[in-house]
């Protein structure tokens, strides 16, 4: 059999709430199992950005999203990175063509891994807390995901900002697999594999 090809899907925007999110990969990819959304957004544990291309990490190196991205090893670093850590919001300031972004990070000096606001709405519901800032740019997310964090956006210093809410429907299986590597991996092949398959066409 050869493949000729399936339909074309859009990208997964950076900047989903978690709501959006679950009804993103529902739609283009037929996953109705939050737990198989959870698992296959594990691939970023394997994964890396450019700063120049993508508008996230740092300038002048390639950062992921977990420590030592570049080793690009599956696991669920990615889930645990995201449970351990005080991540703040982050204005990150790009040049035309590479659109300004809005990112979390953890390391004060701004040298480490980086997770995106679909990332994040895996473990916090931002339904009602994200939105466009005062010069249009998407993704200013308005509560903390924990206490001891800081709210650093420029002119919005003096703002009483809440925490987020927990994002219910997908919480349990970063938990879980971020208690568990093996099930992850396990439970990840099916997943991605779903994900390629998916409206894919072949012939004789």
């Amino acid at each position: 059999e050869k493949g000729y090809g399936g339909e074309d899907h859009a990208m997964c925007s950076n900047d989903l709430s978690n709501h959006d999110m679950l009804e993103f990969f529902a739609n283009n990819f037929g996953m109705h199992d939050p737990r198989e959304v959870v698992v296959v957004m594990g691939f970023h544990s394997a994964s890396t950005v450019n700063r120049d291309n993508s508008g996230f990490g740092n300038i002048g190196r390639e950062d992921g999203w977990v420590e030592n991205a570049d080793e690009y090893i599956l696991s669920n670093k990615y889930y645990q990175s995201m449970k351990n850590f005080v991540w703040e919001l982050q204005r990150v300031e790009n040049v035309d063509p590479v659109p300004t972004r809005y990112q979390w990070y953890f390391d004060p000096l701004d040298a480490g891994p980086i997770m995106t606001n679909s990332d994040m709405s895996l473990l916090y519901n931002f339904d009602g807390y994200m939105q466009a800032d005062k010069n249009g740019v998407e993704g200013l997310v308005m509560c903390l995901t924990n206490p001891e964090a800081e709210f650093e956006i420029e002119g919005l210093e003096d703002e009483d900002i809440p925490l987020c809410p927990m994002a219910e429907s997908t919480k349990e299986f970063v938990d879980m697999y971020a208690d568990d590597n093996d099930l992850f991996i396990k439970d990840f092949g099916p997943a991605m594999n779903k994900i390629l398959n998916w409206g894919y066409h072949t012939y004789d």
